[in-house]
């Protein structure tokens, strides 16, 4: 009879748990894309603390069908813009600007996980069309900044996979201290 008592608190407390965790989960649902458009004063596709943001370039968030979910103008004052609430897949992040020249990609896929709350940011460098004719600036090489954003994507695929597997496994364990207790307790 004691035993089925502890047992019984034990369930409620577990109830309990994954009713405090489900808002918490279910509001954090919906992955976010954020993006950026910044000076790349050394051409080098990389966001240095001095290099200022660009404003007047379009963004356009694309499906993989290639159809366009959503489009944001760059203001160059309060980016990064996080484009939210996108479900699971693969999209691409397709920048353009008349009075600029990019110094890498203009296009660059991102992969969504499935439950990634972590959003993923995407910055696009480029000079002004009248600096960059008045440079030798050669773009920078930047074939590996697709795969840059593919693995942000795993690593916050396997932080999310071992999180949720530590959190089975404290409440496998719980559930096995209560039953050891109870069983054992009577002796």
């Amino acid at each position: 009879m004691r035993g089925q008592r502890v047992l019984a608190v034990g369930l409620a407390l577990l109830v309990a748990l994954v009713m405090a965790i489900a808002p918490v989960m279910a509001q954090e649902s919906g992955g976010r894309i954020c993006v950026s458009a910044f000076h790349d004063t050394n051409g080098n596709g990389i966001r240095e603390a001095i290099e200022p943001l660009l404003p007047d370039v379009v963004v356009n968030l694309q499906s993989d069908q290639m159809i366009i979910v959503a489009s944001y103008l760059t203001d160059g004052q309060t980016e990064p813009h996080c484009f939210e609430g996108l479900d699971a897949g693969n999209y691409i992040v397709q920048f353009a600007g008349a009075g600029v020249q990019p110094t890498g990609q203009d296009s660059i896929s991102v992969i969504l996980a499935p439950g990634q709350t972590i959003p993923v940011e995407v910055q696009f460098g480029a000079v002004p069309a009248d600096v960059a004719a008045t440079q030798d600036a050669a773009p920078a090489a930047t074939a590996g900044a697709s795969t840059l954003a593919e693995d942000e994507a795993t690593l916050i695929r396997l932080a999310l996979a071992f999180g949720g597997a530590g959190i089975v496994m404290i409440v496998l364990a719980l559930i096995g201290g209560i039953i050891f207790w109870t069983r054992y307790r009577r002796a």
